[in-house]
């Protein structure tokens, strides 16, 4: 839609960002420069470019930080249900390839978990099983990201210099695997070690909020 000198696209601006509203052509833009910054796995890296975009142009667009927030508090929603809905479907998955349960059955309840993910959140109306897992690579940590967000006193420049020396420490590349299984290893294990750090963060800002008090 939209990158930067299209560094990590072959794509400049496009008709299709010229046509959506003002707010979204903020978003995305500062979606896309976190990119340029951020060096992190696949998934940490799309999740707090989202944060990081809708959160950025919540505050340059609304003067009411309660309204700001709610534009986060609705992806934060769509974040919850498609990650439950992910993992619940990967059970599945799980299940009929154990031969727990048959392709029938498989089917019935990827369409329960489907249809309740559609009635818990307003961001996309008719979710599929194939958008499930597009969303799931925006979604995975943005759950996590707000969590830390929050415990920074929703300090958006705070949090971004966290994320930009997390990315600067890891120095996150792709492993060079061709065996698809070892490389998901060496990801998710670079992801769990990014996710604890994380979570070691959120901890001792809230520390430091109750001393402070």
């Amino acid at each position: 839609m939209y990158h930067p000198d299209g560094i990590a696209s072959s794509e400049f601006v496009t008709p299709a960002f010229l046509q959506t509203e003002y707010f979204r052509m903020v978003e995305v833009i500062i979606h896309e420069i976190w990119h340029v910054q951020g060096r992190l796995p696949l998934h940490f890296e799309e999740s707090t470019s989202v944060f990081i975009g809708r959160a950025g142009a919540s505050i340059f667009w609304y003067d009411s930080k309660d309204k700001a927030l709610e534009r986060l508090e609705i992806w934060l929603k769509f974040a919850e249900a498609i990650n439950l809905c992910h993992a619940q479907i990967s059970d599945l998955a799980t299940q009929l390839h154990d031969g727990k349960i048959n392709l029938n059955e498989y089917l019935l309840e990827r369409e329960n978990c489907i249809k309740a993910a559609n009635k818990s959140q307003t961001r996309v109306n008719n979710l599929t099983p194939m958008m499930v897992v597009h969303f799931h690579t925006y979604a995975h940590y943005f759950p996590l990201v707000y969590r830390l967000y929050d415990a920074m006193d929703r300090d958006l420049i705070r949090l971004v210099h966290a994320l930009r020396e997390i990315s600067e420490h890891n120095e996150f590349q792709d492993p060079v695997e061709r065996d698809p299984k070892i490389w998901f290893q060496k990801v998710r294990e670079t992801e769990n070690e990014i996710e604890a750090y994380v979570e070691n963060l959120i901890q001792k800002a809230i520390a430091d909020k109750k001393e402070r008090k």
